[in-house]
């Protein structure tokens, strides 16, 4: 039987470590590259969720609660609105149902008052 043995000389010894080593140098530093353009795409997410959703979700509640408001304040006008225009037709029916009853007439003689036309004001 017979057995090959290859016995690397230091130099080839030497230089297939230093490329193991710059292997092994350049994986960890696309390891480390790969983690930190992770971090920075879920930090830009995190910003984008923060900036546009919670914001627009934040004023969506403050929209909500205006229109609360508004639509209280409207049905409030409403309310006084009808008030109002009750108290019109009672007005009105009170103005209706004097014409139908008699009147008594007041005659007012006018007296007709003319003023000069020179008139001097002093102080004395």
């Amino acid at each position: 039987m017979k057995t090959f043995a290859f016995s690397p000389t230091n130099s080839l010894k030497n230089g297939y470590e230093n490329i193991l080593i710059k292997y092994r140098n350049q994986d960890a530093f696309l390891d480390m590259l790969k983690i930190w353009s992770l971090l920075f795409v879920f930090l830009f997410c995190l910003f984008i969720y923060l900036r546009y959703v919670s914001l627009s979700s934040t004023y969506w509640y403050f929209l909500r609660k205006e229109n609360q408001n508004l639509s209280n304040v409207s049905f409030q006008y409403e309310i006084y609105k009808t008030q109002i225009l009750d108290q019109r037709q009672k007005n009105w029916t009170i103005v209706n149902s004097t014409r139908s009853q008699k009147r008594d007439v007041i005659t007012v003689n006018a007296q007709i008052v003319t003023i000069p036309v020179v008139t001097e004001l002093s102080m004395k």
